[in-house]
Formats: C-alpha cells, sequence, structure tokens
C-alpha cells in the first residue's frame, strides 16, 4: 500500500523530476531540511501556550498537521514512505518540539513507524500495520526500559501484564505498540488492541503532570491479549534503540531552540534604566550560556543522526551521548530562560515556565542520566 502526502511538491523528498520524463536527479539534503522546517514552522499556530490550551484543539490545525505528511520522512519508498536521508525524521522530530502544542502524534508517529518498519520486511502484519499509520492513525508506543522508565512488563502466551507509565494519548479504537526484552538482546514488538470497554476496565489512568501540553496515562493491564507482530535480531535492536533515543534527543534539542528564540526576543524588548536588559553584562552572558548548550547539542545530535544514517556500529553509543547530555541541557537553558524573565517568567500566561515543565517532564519519563552514561561506558 502506497501512502504519500500530497501537500508537498514534487521535489520535497529529495527527488524532483527532470522535464516531462521518468528520472529523478536527488536534491542535496542541506536544501531539503530546510524545506521541511519551513514548511513545519508554517503549519505551526500562533499566540501564547496558556491561551492555546485554553481554547483546546484546533481541528483545522490538526488537518494541516496530517495533510504535511511528516511521518514519511525518510522512510524508504518502498515501505511507502518518500525516501530521502533517514536522518531527516530528526530534524522532524526537532521542529515539531519548538510549538509545544505540535500533536503528540508526531512524535510516537515517528516511533511507530521506524519500529514497524524494522520489521516489514518479514511479516505481512506489520507492513499492514506501517501503512495505517502512515494514514495517520497512529498507536500509543511504549519501550519499558528501553527508551523510558518503568517496571518490566509480563508478556506470556499472548498476554500482557504490568503497569505502564508515561503513555502518550492512545488512538481510537485504543491500540498500544509494544517494544519488549527478547531472545539474546533482541526485542519483539506486539500490538495490544482493546474495546473502548476494555480499555475503560484496564486500569487507564489520565495523567495531566507537570506538563499539560504533553498529556500521558498510566496503563495497568492484566492479561491483555497481545498481538505479536515480530522479533527484530540483536543488530537491528540497537540501531532501533538509537533511532528512539536520537528522536528523544531531537526532542528536546527542538523545545530548547524555542526557548532561546523566547528568551533572547524578551531581554532585547524589555527595558530597564532606559536600556534594554540584554546590553547589560550579566545578562549577556546568560544569553550566551544558552547559545552554546543550543548548539553544542545541536552537533551532538546532528553527528549522532548522521552516524544512524551512515549504519555506524557504534551509532548507539552517539544516540546515548546526545540523548544523555540533551535532557541535562534541556533543564539548564529552561531555568536560565525562567531567570531571564525575571517575575514575567514564573506566571501561567509567560511561555517559558511551559519549556521548563516540558523540560522537568522529559527528563522524567527518559532512562536516568546516570543510567544512560553507565550504559554508555559499557557499550
Amino acid at each position: 500500500m502506497r501512502s504519500r502526502s500530497p501537500s508537498w511538491p514534487t521535489g520535497y523528498w529529495g527527488c524532483r523530476a527532470r522535464g516531462n520524463d521518468a528520472r529523478r536527479t536527488t536534491v542535496h539534503d542541506g536544501a531539503v531540511e530546510a524545506e521541511l522546517r519551513r514548511e513545519v514552522r508554517k503549519a505551526r499556530a500562533a499566540g501564547p501556550v496558556a491561551a492555546r490550551i485554553a481554547t483546546g484543539a484546533d481541528p483545522r490545525l490538526a488537518r494541516r498537521w496530517r495533510r504535511l505528511g511528516l511521518l514519511h520522512a525518510g522512510l524508504p519508498e518502498s515501505l511507502g514512505g518518500a525516501g530521502g536521508d533517514p536522518a531527516l525524521a530528526f530534524a522532524v522530530a526537532e521542529e515539531c518540539a519548538r510549538d509545544l502544542l505540535t500533536p503528540c502524534s508526531q512524535l510516537t508517529g515517528l516511533w511507530a513507524v521506524r519500529t514497524l518498519a524494522a520489521l516489514a520486511g518479514d511479516s505481512e502484519a506489520a507492513r499492514a500495520e506501517l501503512a495505517r499509520v502512515l494514514e495517520g492513525d497512529v498507536p500509543a508506543v511504549c519501550w519499558p526500559g528501553g527508551a523510558g522508565r518503568g517496571p518490566e512488563v509480563h508478556w506470556r502466551s499472548g498476554r500482557l501484564s504490568g503497569r505502564l507509565s508515561a503513555v502518550a494519548p492512545c488512538s481510537t479504537p485504543p491500540r498500544l505498540l509494544l517494544v519488549a526484552p527478547g531472545e539474546d538482546n533482541g526485542v519483539r514488538i506486539g500490538l495490544v488492541e482493546l474495546d473502548r470497554a476494555e480499555f475503560d476496565q484496564a486500569g487507564r489512568l489520565d495523567v495531566t503532570g507537570i506538563d499539560p501540553t504533553r498529556p500521558a496515562a498510566v496503563l495497568a493491564l492484566s492479561e491483555a491479549p497481545v498481538r505479536e507482530l515480530g522479533d527484530v535480531a540483536p543488530g537491528e535492536a540497537r540501531r532501533l534503540r538509537a533511532f528512539w533515543l536520537l528522536v528523544a534527543a531531537a526532542d528536546c534539542l527542538g523545545a530548547m531552540h524555542g526557548n532561546l528564540e523566547l528568551a533572547t526576543a524578551h531581554v532585547r524588548a524589555r527595558e530597564a534604566f532606559g536600556r534594554p536588559i540584554g546590553a547589560f553584562q550579566a545578562v549577556r552572558h546568560r544569553c550566551v550560556d544558552l547559545y552554546v548548550d543550543v548548539e553544542m547539542k545541536r552537533a551532538a545530535v546532528a553527528g549522532a543522526g548522521a552516524a544512524w544514517a551512515r549504519g555506524d556500529e557504534d551509532a548507539l553509543a552517539d544516540a546515548l551521548v546526545a540523548v544523555s547530555h540533551a535532557a541535562d541541557a534541556q533543564v539548564r537553558v529552561a531555568e536560565s530562560a525562567v531567570l531571564l524573565h525575571g517575575a514575567l517568567g514564573f506566571a501561567y500566561e509567560c511561555d517559558a515556565q511551559f519549556y521548563l515543565r516540558r523540560a522537568y517532564g522529559v527528563q522524567a519519563s527518559l532512562p536516568s542520566v546516570r543510567d544512560l552514561r553507565i550504559e554508555l561506558a559499557t557499550a
């Protein structure tokens, strides 16, 4: 099944028709990435975060995001994607995170698409599910202990029991794509599909948490039926985990960049003693620290993304470096941005405190920085 978003120009994903023939030439990845970022920015809604939360989701905005077809980025055409550089998926994650109210399905969809793509060569069920996700029906995703926190789940004889935390909102009907440990350091992937009555009885608890821009749920499952989609070998499992961690790192980077722009705009506009506060040396130094944090993490994510796209053996180690530093730096940047706003930074109407909430929420949902660095030392 082929799925291609009609909204993009022909050459968007890295191919441009030449004349009237069917031949195609590759567009430079930098130009493709720049165009992708521009289109994502144009899709964002304007206005303070607090006001947009109060008004609720805009159906027109949701339709606009679906038309962008971002989940096709870097996925081979043979799997229904649009081809191009696989690392474009990380640019998508970064740009989407700059707007704190980008639909959660963009982030979870990137994880789901790449996870199913790892199985698509050997599993007809995975190919069918991948086509469904590319059409916009994105399931919740969960990898307990692999790319997130949470206790282990028990998956035996086609039944799943355990408590899953920080699960993004599910589709309707509820579906959960689960990645669990397999044999010989591989992973196995299954799909939990519950009807609405079963889902409500599963111990589901919607949690706003510290970050109201990214709702989550806790699922307590007991003997829930699981449809196994297939197993991923150890080598490909390492590569899949590197992808998940890099998407998380790119998500951190995008929020950091948006926060930096917010803070620098404020210090240019806010005046004290007849001068913009950005003219004072202490404020300048703090802004430079923020800029260095963002650019260092951009280099780490870009380098790790390029290594993953090339298929390097130590791509997982690079991903561990990127995500462990990004999770720390996101909190550091967010706390500094609140201080640069002064008392305004603590007000609900100011977007700075929403970036701080996002930073704390992301840090809580990922494996601890200590655990990531211990794993890096032994990788």
